[in-house]
């Protein structure tokens, strides 16, 4: 089954050129993060879970804006959870646009932009990210067919209309 993501603009951001391992496992964040616009990640078709991030599995990333590129089987090279309840993926290729080797970094749920807003120096591109997992178990998501009723404090409702943290009970 192909799976697609949209995250919003604030959970992505880059890594291109010099920002690129910069120490063997860490990298530093493109500037300004807002560069890239509308980033689209695809799983590849014969991945049996495409909502849990594996690394070393593949992926289809395309993104717009003042750096648009696009990466064929981006390879996975950070899957992992930097709170209990927020993950953080990296993928890696090259980009099909300019052929420089790019990182995405995307963090399902958590506003990736204000972090680096308010821990960071962009103008001086101080800030990075690790490239390697640091804590287990590997970042993944939850799906539900689009007609699945969830319990939940209010009367059962349909999953899309579930919001981000939102309580459940499981049955």
């Amino acid at each position: 089954m192909a799976v697609t993501f949209r995250p919003p603009i604030t959970e992505f951001a880059t890594a291109s050129g010099d920002n690129v391992d910069t120490n063997g496992e860490q990298s530093l964040f493109d500037f300004p993060p807002k560069s890239i616009r509308e980033l689209t990640i695809s799983a590849q078709a014969n991945d049996s879970n495409p909502t849990v991030f594996e690394t070393g599995d593949t992926y289809d990333l395309s993104w717009g804006g003042d750096l648009a590129g696009r990466l064929q089987n981006a390879v996975v090279l950070r899957s992992d959870y930097i709170e209990s309840d927020v993950g953080v993926v990296v993928f890696e290729g090259t980009n099909a646009t300019t052929g420089e080797v790019v990182q995405v970094v995307w963090s399902p749920g958590f506003d990736l932009e204000n972090w680096l807003g308010v821990n960071g120096d962009m103008g001086a591109r101080s800030i990075g990210f690790h490239t390697t997992n640091l804590h287990n178990p590997e970042f993944g998501f939850v799906r539900h067919a689009a007609d699945a009723r969830i319990r939940s404090p209010a009367p059962q409702a349909p999953v899309e209309r579930l919001m981000a943290r939102e309580l459940v009970q499981s049955s």
